[in-house]
């Protein structure tokens, strides 16, 4: 029933049932479910954030526990995403750790050359309370 009204709604691509397999059909509809509940959803959000708050906060053992679980449960998938982000954007992320690298060693080099150059050391106050009374005397 839902894959029929999925094809009738779709009547700016002409597909037949053939053409559409049941999963692509699925993904559609909640897709445009998705979007179709989408204010609901943030109206829901924006009502109940103080209260979600503080349940965290009053249960935060349980919040944290669950964490623990599910990054244990999807730690493969979770490496899996970040293994292909990082081969997708290599040159990206290799040419921002290299900036990184050299701002911090001009930082380094700027900051121990501002302390040779204009550091005057004055001498500490009980030699110059020692040359004064030498002076005075």
């Amino acid at each position: 029933m839902k894959f029929q009204r999925l094809l009738q709604s779709n009547d700016s691509h002409p597909t037949t049932t053939m053409e559409l397999s049941a999963a692509a059909a699925k993904r559609q509809y909640y897709k445009e479910w998705y979007e179709k509940n989408k204010a609901k959803r943030q109206e829901y959000n924006l009502k109940n954030r103080v209260h979600v708050r503080e349940w965290h906060l009053k249960h935060r053992d349980r919040v944290l526990e669950h964490k623990k679980k599910y990054r244990e449960k999807n730690r493969q998938k979770e490496m899996a995403r970040h293994k292909k982000y990082f081969e997708a954007n290599r040159e990206r992320i290799l040419d921002r750790a290299r900036m990184y690298r050299e701002k911090a060693k001009l930082d380094k080099q700027a900051s121990s050359s501002v302390e040779s150059q204009g550091a005057v050391r004055e001498p500490p106050l009980s030699s110059v309370r020692m040359r004064l009374t030498f002076i005075l005397n």
